[in-house]
């Protein structure tokens, strides 16, 4: 969960850089990942950590492919 929740932060830390059309997007990723990271929590913990590893490389792919 601190990996999911990290990658909130660097979302909207990029928002000065990319605007809503780049912030937007991200989120609407993160929240899925959060929802089904919630979902999974107590039943599959090592799920969640897929999902923070996930949402970290979506951020660094998004990034990566705006410049």
């Amino acid at each position: 969960m601190v990996l999911l929740v990290s990658s909130l932060f660097l979302v909207f830390g990029t928002w000065p850089l990319y605007g809503a059309a780049g912030a937007v997007p991200q989120f609407v990723i993160w929240s899925v990942l959060f929802v089904l990271a919630c979902r999974s929590f107590m039943t599959k913990p090592t799920r969640v950590l897929v999902l923070g590893v996930l949402s970290l490389v979506v951020y660094a792919g998004f990034v990566l492919a705006w410049r």
